[in-house]
């Protein structure tokens, strides 16, 4: 019993979470090149497009972590995707255009 729960928590860790975040980083980017967004604009974007239950904090956290790589800006509350945003997911699309209908 205890290696199945040693085993859900590595899967975590080390395969979904990273996964997710990536995809939530990958969307934020896409939701960002319709237009610019408050967060909890971006936020519902997401769940609806893909369905997925994920928390205001994370949400926050990957916006925080995306502006403070310049992959966005955050003025007066209302995010944008920069130039290095945007060629950051011209680059992901092409290189992953097989999946590239979960993001349109």
């Amino acid at each position: 019993m205890n290696s199945e729960i040693e085993f859900d928590r590595d899967y975590r860790y080390i395969i979904e979470e990273p996964f997710i975040k990536g995809l939530l980083r990958i969307l934020i980017l896409s939701a960002l090149k319709e237009g610019e967004k408050r967060g909890y604009q971006v936020y519902r974007y997401i769940v609806n497009k893909i369905r997925l239950k994920v928390s205001l904090s994370t949400m926050y956290t990957l916006l925080k972590e995306l502006k403070d790589k310049d992959f966005i800006v955050n003025i007066e509350g209302v995010y944008h995707l920069t130039e290095k945003g945007r060629k950051a997911l011209e680059i992901f699309m092409r290189k992953y255009n097989d999946i590239k209908s979960i993001f349109i």
